[in-house]
């Protein structure tokens, strides 16, 4: 829901959806521990002309998030900024009755991800995405895609010129509708990285991954990151009610230890209904070097942890909720920079 105008001498739509949350979270972590006010502002803007959609979103930001849609406002030295939080083109073709083809490119919203064991669900890649759909009540959808991750290469020296760090995604949804009220979903990713960078490995050596120092080189990782996640989800909505559970499990090929995953969610209620509450369950287990850990949620801790997430919400009216929610994420195996973490957050958040 937002601002929306349209003009039909020229078939063009304009809408504008703009974000606004405010939060109080306590965190307990051993030389970490956090109690802070934190801000959720953003603009969505989108365009659709001649079948091309275009979106472009800005955001509150700030230098090393805890949060990539939440800044804290208890740090009188931080520095706060306004980010691109996505620049996209995206269409759609229409290849028969029930089959077509569409492309994303520039920064956009990651929807193949069934939970966040590979990537942060918050977090917009940068690339391009090609997917295939076939199917109107049993749905199938392939899709592709090459993202950029940073401009240096692992091996890279000092003096060296610097090489771009791809990553690669492929994978297929199968969905299907079971009556009115009813839909399950098979899915199957798997996120190729090709030279990882040591700029990655700097950044995620503190959120649970092996990495490696030598000199005269940047830090690098002590694994190769290759997972595939397998996922299943229903959702059904009896009576406007919504019953939604979600599993994943995920396993990274190329690590020594192929290093495992797992996701559990459950949601049940009527989410974006005036006067109505939504209430969700998850449990997790991240290993060590499952997947690049600074590309992963930061608020489950990233990798090297295994919690569980509770979380009740309130609408006030149907873009304006309250809510109140405790995490516990204890480390899997020893890490110095890492230790067992809880956290306690109450907020508000008006999303149109």
């Amino acid at each position: 829901m937002g601002l929306l105008i349209t003009q039909a001498s020229v078939a063009e739509t304009w809408e504008l959806r703009p974000e606004l949350g405010l939060r109080y979270r306590e965190s307990f972590e051993t030389e970490k521990d956090e109690s802070v006010l934190e801000l959720k502002a953003g603009l969505n803007f989108f365009s659709e002309w001649q079948k091309w959609r275009f979106g472009l979103g800005l955001r509150a930001s700030e230098a090393e998030p805890h949060s990539l849609s939440w800044v804290r406002l208890a740090d009188g030295f931080g520095q706060k900024s306004l980010g691109l939080s996505q620049g996209f083109l995206n269409r759609a073709w229409e290849l028969g009755e029930l089959s077509s083809f569409e492309i994303f490119l520039g920064k956009f919203p990651l929807s193949s991800m069934a939970s966040p064991l590979l990537w942060d669900p918050q977090r917009n890649p940068e690339g391009l995405l090609q997917q295939l759909a076939w199917g109107e009540r049993f749905e199938l959808r392939l899709y592709a895609g090459q993202f950029s991750l940073s401009p240096q290469a692992a091996d890279i020296r000092f003096n060296q010129q610097r090489r771009r760090s791809w990553s690669f995604l492929a994978g297929f949804e199968l969905g299907a509708q079971f009556g009115d009220f009813t839909r399950g979903s098979l899915s199957a990713t798997g996120f190729w990285q090709h030279q990882p960078s040591s700029a990655l490995a700097d950044a995620s050596v503190a959120s649970g991954n092996r990495v490696q120092l030598e000199e005269d080189q940047a830090s690098g990782f002590e694994e190769n990151f290759a997972p595939i996640e397998v996922a299943l989800s229903v959702a059904s909505h009896p009576f406007g009610i919504l019953t939604e559970l979600r599993a994943a499990a995920a396993l990274n090929l190329r690590s020594e230890q192929k290093d495992r995953g797992f996701y559990l969610e459950g949601k049940l209620g009527r989410p974006n209904t005036k006067s109505n509450f939504l209430f969700a369950a998850q449990l997790f287990s991240i290993e060590s070097d499952l997947q690049i850990a600074s590309l992963l949620d930061q608020e489950l801790g990233g990798t090297n942890r295994r919690g569980f997430r509770v979380e009740l919400s309130y609408f006030i009216l149907d873009e304006l909720s309250l809510w109140a929610s405790f995490q516990r994420a204890n480390r899997i195996r020893q890490n110095l920079l890492q230790n067992d973490r809880q956290e306690w957050i109450l907020g508000c958040e008006l999303k149109l």
